[in-house]
Formats: C-alpha cells, sequence, structure tokens
C-alpha cells in the first residue's frame, strides 16, 4: 500500500509537471532542434541508388571481416526499429534479408570472399546522399575509443574524481508522449515538493555527493573529462589489479555540453590533445574543479562486467568493433544499418574505405553528415581517435527491395 500511494504521488506529479510546462514546451520544441545552424533546418537529403562499381574501394574490402560483423548485425534485428524518421525502411525488408543471410553462413559459400562480394551485390543496394540539387554531401569522420582509468571503490589520496551511477530521484520526461511536435525531445529532472525541476547541474552534484550512487573514484580529472566524452571505458581498481570494470553510458543531466577542451584552447593556450591536458591540470591543481564545473553536463554510468576480448555494448545493442562501428544520428542513419565510407586514414594518410555499421549514437553527433569512428581500446586507439577529423563520402547500404527514391525534409 505504501509503494502504491508513492508511485500515484509521482504519476500525480508527472501529471502536474506536464501541465505546468505545456505551454512552455509547446512553444519551445523548435529549440531542441538536431540541427546547429539555421541554414539546416531547410535542408532536403536525398539518397539516390548508384551502381556497385562507382564506389571507391569496394572491390578490395575484407568481405570475411565484414561478414561476421553482418551476421552480429542480423542477430540483433528483433531490436531494429528499422525506421528512419519517414520509415523508409522496413523491418520486413531486413528480416527477409537476415533470414537469407543466415542461410548463407550455412553453405561453404560463406568462407569466399567473392561468394560473400556476390551475396551482397544481390541483396544490397547502394545509396548515394545528396542535396536537393544532386550534389554529394561531404561529411565529417571524427573518432572515439575505449580509455581505461585507474580507480578505486573509495575515496582517498589522489582518487577524489567520481564516476557516477544513476542517480535514485533523476526522472526522464518524454515530451514525444506529450506532443507529437516535441517527438524524441528529452527532459530529465527531478521533483522537489510538487514541481518538477531541472536536475542539478555538474557544480550542484559536486556539492551532494554523499547523497548520490558512485561507481568508482579515478585519481586523474582529465581522464573522467575523456571518458564522459566517449560514453565508456574500463576501470583498473586500485584494490585489486587483476578486477578491470566497465562502466558504459546509462543517462545525462540534460545539460548542455560545454566543451572544456576548446575553453582550455581559448582561454589558456591548452592544445586539446589528452598529454597536454592531463599535465596543465596537474600543474593548476587549484583551477581545475572550477574549470570543469563550466561544462554543467554529467554523464552518468552502469558497471558491467569487463570482457577483455569484446568492445563496449553500443546502442544498437551489440559489442563495438574496432574501425567497423561507428556512431551516427540515428534521425538519419538508423541502429543496425550498415555503410561504406570513404576518407583518408589519420595515420597513414592514405584512402580509407570500408563497409561500417551504425551500432552507437552520440550526443555530439548531430545531422547525417557526422559520423564517429570506433578505434577501440588502448593507447594506439586514443592516440587515434583524438587525431580524427576527416572528410567522408558515404554510401547507405539498403536492402534491394527498398528499390525506389527516398527523401527527408527538415
Amino acid at each position: 500500500m505504501h509503494f502504491n500511494s508513492i508511485f500515484f504521488k509521482y504519476c500525480l506529479y508527472f501529471f502536474m509537471s506536464a501541465l505546468i510546462f505545456n505551454i512552455y514546451f509547446f512553444s519551445q520544441c523548435e529549440a531542441f532542434n538536431v540541427f546547429d545552424s539555421e541554414d539546416k533546418k531547410n535542408t532536403t537529403i536525398n539518397f539516390l541508388p548508384v551502381s556497385w562499381e562507382k564506389i571507391p574501394g569496394w572491390h578490395e574490402e575484407n568481405f570475411i571481416e565484414i561478414w561476421s560483423v553482418f551476421l552480429k548485425n542480423c542477430k540483433n534485428i528483433k531490436n531494429f526499429s528499422g525506421n528512419t524518421v519517414n520509415n523508409c525502411v522496413s523491418k520486413d525488408s531486413w528480416n527477409l534479408l537476415c533470414n537469407a543471410a543466415f542461410d548463407f553462413e550455412n553453405t561453404s559459400d560463406s568462407n569466399n570472399k567473392d561468394k560473400i562480394r556476390k551475396f551482397l551485390h544481390d541483396h544490397l543496394t547502394p545509396w548515394s546522399v545528396v542535396d536537393k540539387n544532386k550534389n554529394i554531401i561531404i561529411g565529417k569522420m571524427t573518432g572515439y575509443y575505449e580509455p581505461l582509468l585507474k580507480g578505486s571503490r573509495c575515496k582517498h589520496g589522489d582518487y577524489q574524481w567520481p564516476i557516477f551511477g544513476i542517480p535514485n530521484d533523476l526522472i526522464t520526461l518524454d515530451l514525444g508522449l506529450l506532443y507529437p511536435e516535441c517527438k524524441t525531445k528529452i527532459v530529465r529532472g527531478k521533483i522537489i515538493g510538487n514541481r518538477f525541476l531541472p536536475y542539478d547541474s555538474r557544480s550542484l552534484l559536486e556539492k551532494r555527493i554523499d547523497d548520490l550512487p558512485v561507481i568508482a573514484w579515478v585519481n586523474d580529472p582529465i581522464d573522467r573529462m575523456l571518458l564522459e566524452i566517449q560514453g565508456s571505458g574500463r576501470i583498473c581498481i586500485e584494490e585489486d589489479y587483476n578486477n578491470i570494470i566497465r562502466v558504459s553510458y546509462a543517462l545525462s543531466n540534460g545539460h548542455p555540453f560545454v566543451s572544456i577542451r576548446k575553453w582550455l584552447l581559448d582561454n589558456e593556450g591548452v592544445h586539446p590533445e589528452p598529454e597536454s591536458l592531463r599535465q596543465w591540470a596537474k600543474d593548476n591543481p587549484l583551477k581545475i574543479r572550477n574549470i570543469l564545473n563550466k561544462n554543467p553536463s554529467v554523464i552518468f554510468f552502469i558497471e558491467e562486467k569487463s570482457d577483455r576480448m569484446t568492445g563496449p555494448i553500443g546502442s544498437y545493442g551489440v559489442n563495438l568493433t574496432p574501425l567497423r562501428s561507428i556512431a551516427v544520428d540515428s534521425n538519419y542513419i538508423p541502429l543496425g544499418t550498415p555503410v561504406f565510407i570513404s576518407t583518408r586514414h589519420p595515420k597513414f594518410n592514405t584512402m580509407l574505405s570500408r563497409v561500417l555499421f551504425a551500432h552507437d549514437t552520440g550526443s555530439l553527433v548531430k545531422g547525417i553528415d557526422h559520423i564517429d569512428l570506433f578505434w577501440g581500446f588502448g593507447d594506439d586507439a586514443e592516440k587515434y581517435a583524438h587525431i580524427t577529423n576527416h572528410p567522408y563520402e558515404i554510401w547507405i547500404l539498403w536492402p534491394k527491395t527498398e528499390d525506389h527514391i527516398y527523401n527527408i525534409i527538415q
């Protein structure tokens, strides 16, 4: 009975909050637009089918490697919505394709790169992404990785920087359930008395750490900052160095992200490369906390058992594969979608052309003209993720059953 009364109270507060914010949010939905500039609000994106022969580097791909990731993709198809914002690809189309892939996997041809390529040719169509004038849209590829941090279960010594779990008082309000105009718009806050208020910023959370769940305390403020940007990572626990836990993105506090790397570059002349940031933080211990608090956004994590042989689990629900998984804006590229990109390799400065899979999302990845390439785990992954910032051309690989031209109009 006590639980029911509390549940009813929270439901009532949700309803009251919706009424209070009715006029405000209804009129402010445009402020939540995913685009960064006015120019993008009226962008028309067209998808035009092209010949496989028009795609640079396609025939040089490692089709055996692609095939294992493609099958992993298909095994998760039951959780895949199969829709973009204009419902252009149906789940049935993917089910038909994936059933054919499972059948193909049971034949001897599945170990033959030429046969795999023929299967993909027979079942997929590459679609070029162009604007309303049929000009190819060139995007920007950045990179991310899974960092390794040093941590402790207890706050002591250098271990002063908390990795937060999900607070008990954090509430998520989906405005799309109230107003179709606000579809995909999420507000996070908490209930105080009979009011629904924005959730605490970073500086406010610092003042009530004792009330919050902390997964671990880490010894480097810059490493914690980078962990929140990457969205997942591993923590080597001081009390047992054989115990490496994995933490993954769960929720945020709903505040806008402010780049501390950019702030330090603009105001302190600090290069945004990780080692430069770490050294500056060590040299300025009295400044670093106040500067980090200039970013009000906080990421809350969940703890997972670390499997050293696999990547973290992305938004699509599968383990990320280095140099095969990307984070996308799923309003444009549905999770699970294979794509082909042509860009430059940041290490060798040579052409990098390969099949990638939309396995993840990111709060900073907005629009069809931005993807984030997952580099994996380790020092090399960190190095190349931070220097990945290259233009790319992209082709969306959709089932052949979807044989008409699609438009997305914002």
